[in-house]
């Protein structure tokens, strides 16, 4: 049962997916950067190597209040909420789109896109925050199953697509 008031709850929110913005927004800022000074700075983002270790570097990265926001959410909601925040952060920092390691990992897993990798680490986050125990293993098997469903899919709406426009 929540006890705050909409207005806080909704205040919590805004807070909450500003932040998430803000993380979206530092690669780009980044992107303005000379490239020799982005060749020469010290700091660098670690690129984790596996699940276990996306879990342990989101824990890192996100403040006490973000979590509790994010264990206030339901699935669906936070999922949906942060594909363009924190997973786009995800996408663009650990490497997702350029073939870093933990694509190389996702890849080996049978998980191709980029959009899918950083799904299958915020619906594993979701739960892991949420101290529910996480199946990797059985993750990365339904996120599987869901792009070859697509991939049926889109072949199938290819074809109708070709047959509308064959004379």
């Amino acid at each position: 049962m929540n006890t705050h008031s909409p207005h806080l709850n909704y205040f919590h929110t805004v807070v909450f997916w500003g932040i998430l913005l803000f993380l979206t927004a530092i690669p780009m800022f980044s992107l303005a950067q000379n490239t020799d000074q982005q060749a020469n700075s010290s700091e660098t983002i670690y690129i984790p190597v596996d699940l276990p270790d996306c879990m342990r570097q989101l824990d890192s990265i996100l403040t006490p209040e973000n979590k509790e926001l994010i264990r206030s959410l339901e699935e669906k909601d936070f999922l949906a909420k942060t594909h363009l925040a924190l997973g786009m952060w995800i996408r663009n920092n650990w490497g997702l789109w350029s073939g870093a390691r933990l694509a190389t990992y996702f890849d080996e897993q049978g998980i191709h896109h980029p959009d899918d990798m950083s799904g299958v680490i915020l619906r594993c986050y979701y739960h892991y925050i949420r101290d529910e125990k996480v199946n990797y293993q059985k993750m990365l098997q339904k996120e599987r199953r869901m792009e070859k469903q697509w991939a049926k899919e889109n072949e199938r709406n290819r074809q109708e697509e070709k047959e509308r426009w064959e004379y």
